[in-house]
């Protein structure tokens, strides 16, 4: 059953470093070069490697001119740097232009002889990369993002747990600086609410639970909706949870690949998992509105239960949506108070409106298989 996981990866393209350098090129410089003991990760555990689809070599150089362009706009920015992972204007912008040559160079090689559609194409996209929404049957709509279509490995999923293959967790997910307060900004981006820590600190990692490396933590954001039965990306047997709390993290020994931590929230007595969030989150209702947060303890946030996990390959749930994130969304959720979760529901987006819901539908499995831990 394990051997799908074991196969050899090659290694990643100078297209899929810049397109993941674009996205998180303001905080790389911040984490240093440092990478953990290689110890530290049980070797005896099977690995889960990526597998990232072929990459088309002639549109490379269009890509890193896109992360050159990111990395000289990060430079001039007056501001601390943000991460973005999912939703940031740097994103926006070079995805917009690696979208778009990308496009390009894809609809030409097809056919020369249809220019006006080909920019007409690439136009759209690139439209939609800049200035996407979470409007089901708008152009910039989830149906339209990058990868919507032609994607293999998207997310998020739904999660049957009488379809995954059930594997005894022999190392269990280790969790580096967790307990620790963390200071840093909680920052409304228009598309939801996203924590991003002070680079001055000791940085969470996660590693072993047979993750390929070892990952460090650059940033957090929520999704939820309006109405209790709705809200989370991924569902449980079809069903949903109000809202869905997001751990991102970047890889130390090979940046390109993320690993992504899902929590379901649901609603109950225990505050501790948003009270640190819960002070701020009236300063940051606003687009663009920022408020700097003092204890954060990521450890709050994650279930008893951290041997329960549902594994798989997949991609960022915003655009651009690039399929390589390494996804473990716990099967027990956390739980939030009923005024926290309405304070998350009176953030507003980049226009001023409430978000009536800020979470990306289900995607096919195409086949991808799904890892039950216990």
């Amino acid at each position: 059953m394990l051997k799908l996981f074991d196969r050899k990866e090659p290694k990643t393209t100078s297209q899929a470093s810049s397109l993941v350098d674009s996205i998180i090129s303001p905080f790389v410089n911040l984490f240093g070069s440092e990478k953990k003991d290689p110890s530290k990760v049980a070797s005896e555990s099977p690995r889960l490697n990526f597998n990232f689809p072929k990459l088309n070599p002639q549109s490379s150089s269009s890509s890193s001119e896109s992360s050159r362009t990111t990395s000289e706009s990060s430079r001039t920015n007056s501001e601390s740097p943000q991460l973005n992972l999912q939703h940031s204007r740097t994103t926006s912008e070079s995805s917009r232009s690696t979208c778009e040559s990308s496009k390009s160079t894809s609809q030409s090689l097809k056919s020369n002889q249809e220019p006006t559609q080909v920019t007409s194409e690439s136009s759209k996209m690139a439209t939609v990369v800049a200035h996407w929404d979470y409007e089901d049957e708008g152009q910039c709509g989830p149906c339209n993002w990058p990868n919507a279509q032609t994607g293999k490995q998207q997310s998020p999923i739904d999660l049957k747990l009488s379809k995954m293959k059930v594997y005894q967790l022999g190392d269990c997910l280790k969790f580096v600086n967790y307990h620790k307060p963390l200071n840093g900004e909680l920052l409304n981006n228009g598309h939801s609410v996203q924590f991003v820590p002070d680079p001055r600190i000791d940085v969470p990692e996660i590693y072993g639970g047979l993750l390929d490396q070892s990952y460090r933590f650059v940033q957090y954001h929520y999704h939820w909706a309006q109405n209790d039965n709705e809200g989370s990306e991924h569902t449980l047997g079809g069903l949903s949870y109000p809202a869905e709390l997001h751990l991102v993290h970047q890889g130390v020994d090979d940046p390109s690949k993320l690993a992504v931590l899902g929590i379901f929230l649901q609603v109950g007595k225990d505050d501790s998992a948003l009270s640190a969030d819960e002070t701020v989150l009236g300063r940051v209702t606003e687009y663009g509105q920022r408020a700097e947060i003092k204890g954060q303890v990521l450890d709050l946030k994650l279930p008893e239960n951290k041997s329960s996990f549902c594994r798989y390959h997949g991609s960022l749930t915003t655009p651009p949506c690039t399929e390589n994130v390494l996804w473990t969304v716990f099967t027990d959720p956390i739980s939030i108070t009923k005024e926290q979760l309405a304070a998350l529901r009176a953030v507003k987006d980049c226009n001023g409106k409430v978000h009536r819901k800020n979470y990306r539908p289900t995607q096919p499995l195409h086949g991808r298989q799904v890892l039950l831990t216990c």
